[in-house]
């Protein structure tokens, strides 16, 4: 065996085969090397994969749990309204009450008040129809015109209603007939026997889940194309689905799951699991899912969406991870593979060098150069071939006999790559320069049959003992290989750097000093950096504000020092702009083959829009808070002030719900706190009689926008009481004059109103008493005009039946006065005008007198007199129109009489009679005329304390005044 050849320069061995042939062998150190450097790539690109993905898949847990939580309040909500309404019908004694009367007598006015009751909360609820059912369960009513046998579920549900004297909901059902899925909640009824009441009855309410529970389970916060929230019980051996499906139609209470399926989220839901899984659903796809069981019922709960949508974001992240280890790895690699052509260089020049020491050995200097991989053609001093091996026969396309003594530049024809232009023979260059020569790159060997081989080494001259050159060796390699690797190495770190600089996130490489080696594109705009030849190198010290590049070089060396990454950590930066920005920094150490930490890599997110729309909602929580405060406070003393009024204030928004009132208000609605009205109608209270009364003027206010004060209206008290209200109403309006609904103040003016009941009892007990004592008079002033009337009849003495006369129409006067107010419906006033023509009608009768020889005329339009002054002007005008008719036409004298009364200053009046008969005879006194008639006068004008005047002339003129 021969011995080794150890070339000076390079760590490369080579044994000679059996075949004589030379075998270089990989340094042991360099694969060492590079599998430390694999193995640091790969377990920090695991560790990071593994970090990231732990934190994309918690992220959508985390909101699939939120979301579903969402759903779980909201379906708990409305079942707890729908027993709600239950429990307010039930606690309704209006019900109990009607249910009573309508069983008893069906065909009764109400079952119309029943029948609106329904239609009210058909409509306000809203449900599908409503029923009033016997305690048997017979259908005795229905808004939908339905009186056959109800659901069995339905059934059930009533019976436990019964004996637990409280609502119950049924489960989701469909039917009876052609009835949707819905849920039945009964409300029972029992006799007004406390705890021992028998059962007359219940209200069925049906809620359609097609129009509230199924949109509002199917709806999604968030834009998705897979997600659906599902309802589920257990059927038996199966899970039943509820709820109408998004991926599959026509599914509601009719699609089934068996149990022993247990990889299915929703099986896992009913076997009592909760949180979040993963599993295939009813079509068979994976997805992820949140569990929760539904508070008071038989239902589960489960949100999910698809596993492929809950984790695309992680998807893409993943392979953008996996390509950076990749593309690492195969730096790593490519750089392993230089560093090992390198070797081989240093190696084949040495290997040069000690075969041309050998050369005087031909066996020996012919079997080197067959058995080197590289190819090698050795020359003359002239430049024509002598030698060529295996690799250069294969390259050049030459046999040795061939070649042999052709020049060089026939058998080697070399060019310039990029050029296509002859490059110079390397052998004239050795020749001429007598130093070892290289090719320059890009240098294409053209073989031939016309192939192009790249190609790169040198040319080494051949001398002898003396020194002289004797010929050129030429060594030279196939680099297609090696191009290839070296263009796809370079493609690699283009596509990596163009990968990573299409992140927005911040990408950076320090080494073991925290100096800069490389960054992406972000990284680069955010400290200014036109591009990374500026910043290679230089510390954060040269980079940012000494505060921040303190504390990130602290940082640092806490990483490089311990080797505990860091993650995940919000920072505030100031780019070079001056812009502050926020980020989230995950920071983890770089390590060599050896395990040694020789650097770190850095990713920020610039998260400045997530934390200013946190700050954002922060600021916005606290004047929100501030301003809750304020509110709470201002309602708080608007509170007050309506409970310091002793009187009911209520206001209601426009459609005519209760918003808020004052304690007084809520008691006289048998509730305990104002709170227990909010959101409710008058329908929906005791005084559910006069509710469409009461809503019609609410509408009128608001409406109208004009307010309605001190209306008397009648209201019925939760016990059942009827009490008088006097109520004054206006609308509430906006500063922009928008009415938003409507206040109200009452009194209960109860006790008032019957205290004007019993006085306009007894009021008109005495205008009864009066009217009878006015008759009564009247009656007897007629008996006694009468008999004087019949006594005259036989009474000779013409004196004395002038006396009878003259009494009779004083007792007449009085008369009319008691018949007038007999008439009337004032007994405080008469009209006196009426009661003027009827009395001188009367005195012309009795004195027999022709209405066509004297006439008369009444004046005394709007004369209103009490009785206290009506009596004394009758019996004064009595006499005074006596006087005329017995004194003022003598012997057939014609002529006219007028009586005319007005009211005269402030509340007194002014009474003429006036004649043109023959006058008042000369000296005349009225005060001192001895007759009875004008003793009467004088006495009755002191009695109402008037005045008397006497005026002559054409006839006479009797003027008084009170």
């Amino acid at each position: 065996m021969k011995p080794k050849v150890r070339p000076e320069a390079g760590g490369l061995e080579s044994d000679r085969s059996a075949s004589g042939l030379k075998k270089i062998v990989f340094p042991r150190w360099l694969i060492l090397a590079f599998g430390l450097v694999a193995a640091g790539v790969l377990t920090g690109g695991f560790w990071f994969y593994r970090s990231q993905g732990w934190l994309a898949k918690r992220e959508a847990e985390e909101d699939l749990q939120a979301i579903a939580q969402l759903k779980l309040d909201q379906i708990a909500s409305w079942l707890a309204e729908r027993r709600g309404d239950a429990s307010v019908i039930m606690e309704n004694p209006f019900y109990i009450q009607t249910i009573a009367r309508w069983k008893a007598a069906p065909q009764s006015p109400m079952t119309s008040e029943l029948v609106t009751q329904f239609r009210s909360l058909k409509e306000n609820c809203p449900y599908h129809d409503v029923l009033l059912v016997d305690a048997g369960g017979q259908v005795l009513l229905s808004l939908g015109g339905y009186h056959g046998p109800i659901h069995e579920d339905a059934a059930r549900a009533l019976t436990a209603a019964f004996l637990e004297k409280r609502p119950a909901l049924t489960d989701l059902h469909a039917g009876p007939g052609d009835l949707p899925p819905h849920l039945d909640i009964i409300a029972p009824f029992f006799t007004q026997g406390g705890e021992r009441g028998e059962p007359i009855g219940a209200v069925i309410l049906q809620s359609d889940a097609r129009r509230f529970l199924y949109p509002l389970v199917q709806s999604w916060p968030v834009r998705s194309r897979t997600a659906e929230t599902l309802l589920v019980r257990r059927d038996g051996d199966a899970v039943l689905f509820l709820n109408e499906l998004r991926h599959q139609k026509d599914t509601g209470l009719k699609l089934r799951i068996p149990l022993s399926q247990e990889s299915v989220p929703a099986v896992m839901a009913v076997l009592g699991r909760e949180g979040v899984v993963r599993g295939p659903d009813y079509r068979g796809v994976a997805v992820l899912a949140a569990l929760k069981t539904v508070p008071g019922s038989a239902w589960f709960l489960v949100a999910k969406v698809d596993k492929t949508e809950a984790l695309a974001d992680w998807h893409f992240r993943s392979v953008l991870i996996v390509s950076l280890i990749i593309a690492l790895l195969a730096a790593a690699s490519v750089g392993a593979m230089m560093l090992w052509r390198s070797m081989q260089k240093t190696y084949y020049r040495g290997l040069s060098r000690a075969e041309t020491a050998l050369h005087e050995s031909e066996d020996r200097y012919h079997t080197t150069l067959i058995s080197i991989g590289d190819g090698i053609i050795s020359t003359n001093a002239a430049g024509r071939v002598e030698l060529l091996n295996p690799v250069a026969e294969v390259l050049t396309g030459w046999t040795l006999a061939e070649a042999r003594g052709r020049p060089l530049e026939e058998v080697f024809h070399i060019i310039n790559e990029e050029t296509r232009q002859e490059v110079e023979n390397p052998v004239r260059r050795v020749a001429r320069e007598g130093l070892v020569v290289g090719l320059a790159n890009h240098t294409l060997l053209i073989a031939r049959d016309g192939t192009e081989h790249a190609v790169a080494d040198s040319g080494a001259p051949i001398r002898n003992q003396a020194g002289e050159i004797m010929g050129v060796v030429l060594v030279f390699s196939d680099q297609t290989a090696e191009r290839a690797a070296q263009e796809a190495m370079r493609r690699e770190r283009l596509r990596l750097r163009t990968l990573i600089d299409a992140m927005p996130d911040y990408i950076f490489v320090k080494d073991a000093q925290s100096r800069l080696v490389t960054s992406n594109s972000a990284h680069l705009k955010a400290i200014g950096a036109g591009s990374l030849e500026e910043v290679v190198g230089k510390t954060d010290l040269e980079l940012f504000p000494a505060e921040l590049a303190d504390r990130y070089y602290k940082d640092e060396r806490r990483i490089i020092e311990s080797g505990e990454p860091l993650v995940d950590r919000e920072e505030r930066v100031i780019e070079h702009s001056g812009a502050e920005k926020y980020v989230l920094t995950t920071k983890i150490p770089l390590r060599d083959e050896q395990g040694h930490i020789t650097g770190l890599v850095g990713i920020s997110r610039d998260i400045t829009g997530r934390k200013r729309v946190e700050e954002e909602l922060s600021r916005s929580n606290r004047e929100l808070r501030d301003t809750l405060l304020q509110l709470e406070q201002s309602r708080d003393m608007l509170q007050l002030i309506v409970e310091s009024i002793p009187v009911r204030v209520f206001w209601k928004d426009k459609q005519l719900r209760y918003l808020g009132c004052n304690t007084l208000f809520a008691r006289d609605a048998g509730l305990n706190h104002p709170g227990d009205l909010l959101g409710k109608d008058d329908f929906a209270m005791g005084w559910r009689e006069q509710a469409e009364i009461y809503r019609a003027d609410d509408l009128r206010v608001i409406e109208s926008r004009r307010p309605k004060m001190n209306i008397v209206e009648p209201q019925t008290t939760p016990t059942g009481a009827k009490i008088w209200l006097s109520t004054s109403k206006v609308p509430l309006q906006m500063p922009n004059r928008d009415v938003i609904g409507v206040l109200g103040v009452y009194e209960d003016i109860t006790e008032r109103k019957k205290d004007e009941e019993i006085l306009r009892a007894a009021l008109e007990e005495r205008e009864v008493m009066l009217r009878e004592i006015h008759h009564r008079v009247k009656n007897n002033m007629q008996i006694i005009s009468s008999l004087l009337r019949l006594q005259s009849r036989y009474v000779k003495d013409e004196k004395a039946l002038e006396v009878l006369k003259e009494s009779q129409s004083r007792i007449k006067s009085i008369a009319l006065i008691h018949e007038k107010l007999y008439q009337s419906r004032d007994f405080s006033r008469i009209d006196f005008s009426d009661y003027l023509a009827k009395m001188i009608t009367h005195l012309f009768a009795i004195y027999k007198v022709d209405s066509s020889r004297i006439s008369y005329n009444v004046d005394a339009k709007n004369v209103q007199l009490d009785i206290s002054r009506a009596i004394p002007c009758g019996l004064i005008i009595n006499e005074l129109i006596t006087n005329v008719l017995k004194h003022a036409f003598p012997e057939g004298r014609e002529g006219e009489v007028l009586v005319r009364m007005r009211p005269s200053d402030g509340d007194g009046y002014e009474l003429a009679v006036i004649d043109n008969g023959v006058g008042l005879p000369k000296g005349f006194d009225l005060r001192r005329k001895g007759s009875l008639g004008f003793q009467i006068v004088n006495d009755l004008v002191k009695q109402i304390d008037g005045s008397i005047e006497i005026r002559r002339g054409a006839g006479t003129e009797i003027i008084i005044r009170w």
